[in-house]
């Protein structure tokens, strides 16, 4: 999988406006957490079978309620 070219981008943009290594570093910390947060989710939603707080949810028997059944 290749990285788009907007995103490339937009990340150059905000490399710029930092004014020091720590900065990059923080803004590269949070760009990692936000696609491995979107990750875990997707891998959720595939696992369940259905997407956070969608409307057929309530089919399941265990409908991401923190329970087992």
């Amino acid at each position: 999988m290749e990285v788009s070219e907007q995103l490339k981008l937009l990340l150059k943009e905000q490399v710029k406006r930092q004014s020091s290594a720590g900065g990059i570093s923080d803004l590269l910390q949070q760009v990692f957490k936000e696609a491995i947060q979107e990750m875990l989710q997707a891998e959720m939603d595939n696992h369940v079978g259905y997407e956070k707080h969608a409307p057929d949810a309530c089919e399941y028997p265990n409908s991401r309620n923190g329970t087992s059944s």
